[in-house]
């Protein structure tokens, strides 16, 4: 039987789950979700999202074995192009437990080379995008927050503040990744110019994610166009949640993963940005370097 790999690059609050919850439930591969999130010594207490099946059974065939190869990627550790040995390892023995494979991570696009170097030619790369905007607003207006009073209020407050806000959208690391000032790893080793970080972390909360997005969009695109040819796929997230047939049928077959689209969990149309069309989202376009186009920031069609 011959191999296939799939490796889906994203970044957090891009839709990744969903898209990787397709290949779950509609092909005959096995699909690790996050591979790479510290958050897997956890287990084995279940994750409330029930995605976690996959390293149960692992643990339950081995647990020594599992926990011997474990090499998670902390966030600090996300600005770094290499792959630590131990987690090139662990990439390497998730890779030999089955022939068809399908890996989630949110924490690899700086590393996307360093894939590629520890990867064979039946591994492919899919970048699953979502749109600056929609990113952006995901982390400063998280769905998550609980539905008591003070979640409302405190999303409220959120909204009605939202160009304004000069933090707090650590909800899922990224506020840790991009640091506070610039002598911050993310500074130094990302963005490599004083006068830039000067300016990065003079400015609001908004404009740092779409300028965080803008770097990760870019070295993901660059690099896996580079490293792997014609096995790199470019994805939007807008295009596949309102046609995740086609694009699943597309991806079919350029990987030649099989696919049962009847088995398809339910994908939802990706929900309009938050103030979409606002004057300030293309004043923070033009700020940051991003196209001001309709298009480009908010992808409504």
């Amino acid at each position: 039987m011959s191999r296939t790999r799939i490796i889906i690059s994203s970044l957090r609050r891009s839709g990744s789950t969903i898209f990787w919850r397709c290949f779950r439930t509609a092909s005959e591969a096995v699909c690790f979700d996050e591979p790479f999130n510290p958050n897997l010594i956890r287990l084995p207490r279940p994750h409330p999202k029930n995605i976690d099946d996959e390293y149960l059974r692992l643990l339950d065939r081995d647990a020594h074995a599992f926990w011997a190869a474990f090499g998670p990627v902390y966030p600090l550790e996300e600005l770094d192009a290499a792959l630590k040995p131990q987690t090139a390892d662990w990439l390497g023995w998730l890779s030999d437990r089955a022939d068809r494979l399908v890996l989630d991570t949110t924490r690899c696009w700086n590393k996307i080379e360093a894939l590629a170097d520890h990867t064979g030619p039946d591994t492919y790369l899919i970048h699953l995008h979502r749109s600056p905007t929609g990113f952006t607003a995901s982390h400063l207006l998280p769905s998550d927050l609980d539905g008591s009073l003070w979640g409302k209020w405190h999303l409220f407050r959120r909204r009605r503040t939202f160009f304004d806000m000069d933090g707090g959208f650590n909800f899922w690391n990224v506020e840790d990744i991009v640091g506070n000032g610039p002598r911050s790893a993310f500074a130094t080793q990302i963005l490599q110019d004083s006068s830039l970080a000067d300016r990065f972390y003079a400015w609001e909360a908004h404009l740092q994610l779409l300028y965080f997005w803008k770097i990760a969009y870019s070295k993901v695109e660059e690099a896996g166009r580079d490293a792997f040819g014609d096995r790199f796929l470019s994805v939007p997230f807008e295009r596949f949640s309102r046609r995740p047939t086609e694009v699943l049928s597309d991806i079919q077959a350029a990987t030649g993963l099989s696919l049962d689209m009847n088995s398809l969990p339910d994908v939802r149309p990706a929900s309009s940005v938050f103030q979409q069309g606002d004057a300030r989202w293309f004043e923070a376009a033009e700020r940051v370097g991003l196209p001001a186009d309709a298009q480009f920031l908010f992808r409504p069609q």
